[in-house]
């Protein structure tokens, strides 16, 4: 898809396309209509992790809670393999209860 095409499918003029294209950022209207059509979220497209809109904060602070980038690389391989948090923090539950 060219920007040209991804402007008029995203109903954005053409000099609001070549800003973006040139490093503005578009407003969060703009940004959502982009993300739309390129069925991504708006934080993808800022270049940001973004949690799935299914956690809840107690998911976050869980997460948020274990500052072990090791884990959290794992967590991140765990998402894309399409486990959600409730099957992660089973996982961990049942790990723990391991003896040794």
């Amino acid at each position: 898809m060219t920007p040209a095409q991804l402007g008029r499918a995203a109903c954005l003029s053409r000099p609001t396309m070549s800003r973006v294209m040139h490093g503005h950022i578009p407003s969060d209207e703009n940004l959502n209509r982009i993300s739309i059509v390129l069925e991504v979220s708006p934080g993808y497209l800022r270049g940001g992790y973004v949690m799935p809109e299914h956690l809840t904060e107690d998911d976050i602070l869980f997460f948020a809670d274990l500052r072990n980038i090791p884990y959290l690389k794992l967590v991140k391989e765990a998402a894309e393999k399409g486990l959600t948090p409730e099957d992660f923090k089973n996982i961990v539950d049942i790990i723990e209860k391991i003896p040794g």
